[in-house]
């Protein structure tokens, strides 16, 4: 089970390198998703995108300002949104 873990932490840690010259920062990611919705991104992370999806994409847990929690997949190389799921995403919508 360890080795296991090991052998995780290290192919995230690869991925992350390899896609650090290509992607946009996470910093930038959660900015983007801030200026389209009201409220604040908690958490990020860098994921191998679907089939349907671009190679690298970031996962990002964002909480609205009613307390809702959305999950938005953005194209980490332009920052484009791929998907949002999670209720009170019309409410946390910038007009």
């Amino acid at each position: 089970m360890l080795a296991r873990r090991r052998l995780l932490a290290v192919s995230f840690l690869l991925l992350a390198h390899s896609a650090a010259a290509d992607t946009i920062p996470l910093a930038r990611a959660f900015a983007i998703v801030e200026e389209r919705y009201r409220g604040r991104a908690l958490d990020g992370t860098i994921v191998r995108g679907r089939k349907h999806e671009p190679d690298l994409v970031y996962v990002i847990s964002f909480r609205t300002e009613r307390g809702d929690i959305l999950r938005i997949r953005l194209d980490a190389e332009t920052g484009a949104f791929l998907e949002v799921a999670g209720r009170g995403q019309a409410e946390a919508l910038r007009r």
